[in-house]
């Protein structure tokens, strides 16, 4: 008996699910055909239906930021923007459209520069997802160990010459992409990245209103959150500089 309540419950639960993917789907229609037409208030309404549903993707972001760009929305164009490059990075679309939104909003702020090969492995581990690097991580790893079963199984110094080191470059990325999979995992489960919302927001010295307001910030800027007391976010901007700013003027990407 226990058995078939449990087999029904499964059986609810999957066609709900499969339910609600029909019908997201079938709203993402809708508003694309809104947005075709022009109507980007009714589209954006339908895009954010889904988001309601807890339900995500690339293009459905990638549309949102393209239908608040057209209404002069900015920061929630860069936001989305941000929101669909975070999920597919290496979407040129997504790169040009955020480059374009970015050149509406006010702050101008240069990155400080990188060393070269930290940067170069930066956008290596930006290349892809934590799924692909966990792929890689588990393909490079069997090919380690078969390389090493190679090794052990022949005498012939030769073959045991050639598979020695190869098994170890094998290990060295295989212990390369878990630490990338392992960084990715972490960046995508926690947004410490958020854009400003606000039409202007101090940063202060401290986490309290009376302390000393640094300078100034405008909506659709990129902030990275380090640390947060009360009502207050510990941010850093690209150029270094660091400050406390209300969490109200801010949403997490």
């Amino acid at each position: 008996m226990k058995k078939n309540i449990i087999f029904i419950v499964i059986f609810i639960m999957s066609n709900c699910l499969t339910f609600s993917n029909v019908e997201s789907e079938n709203t993402f229609i809708q508003a694309n055909i809104l947005y075709k037409k022009g109507d980007f208030s009714k589209a954006i309404n339908q895009y954010e239906q889904i988001l309601k549903t807890n339900f995500e993707s690339t293009e459905l972001y990638y549309n949102l930021g393209n239908s608040y760009y057209k209404l002069k929305q900015i920061p929630n164009s860069i936001l989305n923007f941000e929101k669909a490059l975070k999920l597919n990075p290496n979407d040129e679309d997504i790169q040009n459209n955020l480059i374009i939104a970015n050149a509406q909003i006010v702050d101008k702020i240069d990155a400080v520069p990188q060393l070269f090969f930290i940067e170069w492995i930066n956008q290596l581990q930006r290349g892809l997802n934590s799924d692909a690097w966990g792929i890689l991580t588990i393909v490079f790893f069997w090919l380690t160990i078969i390389c090493l079963f190679i090794f052990l199984l022949f005498y012939s110094s030769a073959i045991r010459k050639t598979f020695l080191p190869i098994s170890v470059l094998f290990l060295i990325l295989s212990a390369m992409t878990f630490i990338f999979a392992s960084n990715s995992q972490k960046n995508e489960e926690n947004s410490n990245s958020a854009i400003i919302m606000s039409p202007s927001a101090y940063v202060k010295s401290s986490p309290d209103e009376k302390s000393i307001d640094l300078f100034i910030l405008h909506e659709g800027t990129k902030i990275k959150i380090l640390d947060e007391v009360g009502e207050y976010r510990n941010i850093k901007l690209v150029d270094g500089r660091v400050g406390w700013i209300l969490k109200v003027t801010m949403e997490k990407i």
